[in-house]
């Protein structure tokens, strides 16, 4: 098999592809944002041994095709990425919490 990787006990391939949308898909990842949540998901990727393959970052969207580990469930992968990308782009970019984007709140 192509790319196959291993680990003490096991062989594989498993690629995950992820996709994130921000609330009511408004497009916001345009310009610093954009780039900023690429590198963010590249640091993530590589503090958790995840192996980045590709990413894309569209205006109301992100796709991101991930290999990982059998012992890492996907559901676990896709919470850390977007809590610690969340918490780090809100950091970064404040005035994203105040805008008008999310409704009345």
């Amino acid at each position: 098999m192509k790319n196959t990787k291993t680990t003490k006990h096991s062989k594989y391939n498993i690629n995950h592809h992820i996709v994130f949308c921000p609330k009511y898909r408004h497009h916001i990842f345009k310009d610093k944002l954009e780039s900023e949540l690429l590198s963010c998901f590249r640091k993530i990727c590589s503090n958790y041994g995840y192996e980045l393959i590709e990413q894309e970052i569209m205006p109301d969207h992100a796709h991101l095709f991930i290999s990982a580990p059998p012992t890492v469930a996907p559901v676990d992968i896709v919470r850390k990425l977007k809590s610690i990308s969340a918490n780090h782009i809100f950091k970064t970019f404040p005035n994203l919490k105040k805008a008008k984007f999310w409704g009345s709140d």
